[in-house]
């Protein structure tokens, strides 16, 4: 028989390149170790948590999930941990958080202090997709070229007037093409955002 997920005190959270994120929930602390980093909070200091979810780049997850603490004074520190929020791992971490911190999860509170512990994305992040990335890719290789062809052409190099043309036209594609996928990156990750936040307002 399955162990319930909110009994669950030991999480591998998936990271990039099929790395793990160890997370334990221990009796009075957080644990997790991010490569050589380890860090552990006290229970009883965590004032929230939540994820914070982000475009992925390249097919490589970079949400976030927050653990706020209270540092005195009415002020409140936030600790990352990189997570894909759709992994099963993640998920179940969720669950057993949320099982051991009562009215602390961000899902459960007023949007006005959710907001706190985890703040929206900004508009930047709309530019964080692997669309965006690789029109980027592609005008900075277009314009390299450029540039190498009129070095070629100040250095005494030629071209003759068939290949000017068609090189001329290559790089005007490639930074054609490079600014068609920008803008529709960002247009497609901007579109997704609005809608998730009508999601949750809903």
């Amino acid at each position: 028989m399955s162990t319930p997920a909110t009994a669950r005190t030991n999480f591998q959270l998936k990271f990039l390149f099929g790395a793990k994120i160890p997370f334990d929930i221990k009796e009075t602390t957080l644990d997790w170790r991010q490569g050589v980093r380890s860090k552990s909070l006290p229970l009883a200091d965590v004032v929230g948590f939540g994820i914070k979810r982000m475009p992925k780049v390249l097919g490589t997850s970079a949400s976030e999930l927050i653990i706020a603490v209270a540092t005195g004074g009415n002020k409140m520190s936030r600790f990352r941990v990189p997570v894909d929020p759709d992994d099963a791992e993640t998920i179940a971490l969720l669950e057993a958080l949320a099982a051991r911190l009562p009215g602390k999860d961000v899902r459960t509170m007023q949007p006005s202090y959710a907001a706190q512990i985890v703040p929206a994305p900004s508009p930047w992040s709309d530019w964080l997709n692997g669309r965006t990335a690789i029109g980027v890719c592609l005008m900075a290789a277009s314009a390299m070229t450029g540039a190498m062809g009129r070095a070629k052409m100040s250095g005494g190099g030629s071209f003759e007037a068939g290949q000017r043309v068609g090189y001329g036209v290559a790089v005007l594609a490639g930074i054609l093409g490079g600014g068609w996928l920008i803008f529709s990156g960002v247009r497609r990750a901007r579109k997704a955002r609005l809608a998730k936040s009508n999601e949750n307002k809903s």
